[in-house]
């Protein structure tokens, strides 16, 4: 598991700086420095509610799985991410490809 620090506090499954999923998702496949990188499975708050209304994720949690598929990555062994700790940023982010892995470092 990788300990997730996230600061992108419009995302529905941001709480208290953490995400409340048990695994997420970053993309960036072509990726070759942070800014091409996202969190695929960021969320609005306006778009959960539209979509669940009894809300279920509500408990945040530090370490979590992350699947990546950001081969340009160090840490990325087999679309897992093997960083000890990742950081996700998007201040003011509406979608997705507002969002970033800050963690992300190539191989040069």
């Amino acid at each position: 598991m990788t300990k997730l620090g996230c600061s992108v506090t419009s995302c529905a499954y941001n709480q208290s700086q953490c995400c409340c999923l048990p695994k997420i998702q970053v993309h960036g496949t072509h990726a070759e420095n942070s800014h091409e990188t996202c969190c695929h499975s960021y969320c609005t708050k306006s778009d959960a509610a539209a979509q669940n209304s009894a809300f279920q994720f509500t408990v945040p949690d530090t370490s979590l799985e992350v699947a990546c598929t950001a081969r340009n990555c160090q840490y990325n062994e087999n679309n897992r991410c093997h960083a000890e700790q990742i950081d996700i940023s998007g201040k003011g982010a509406s979608c997705k490809t507002d969002t970033e892995c800050t963690t992300f470092h190539d191989y040069q």
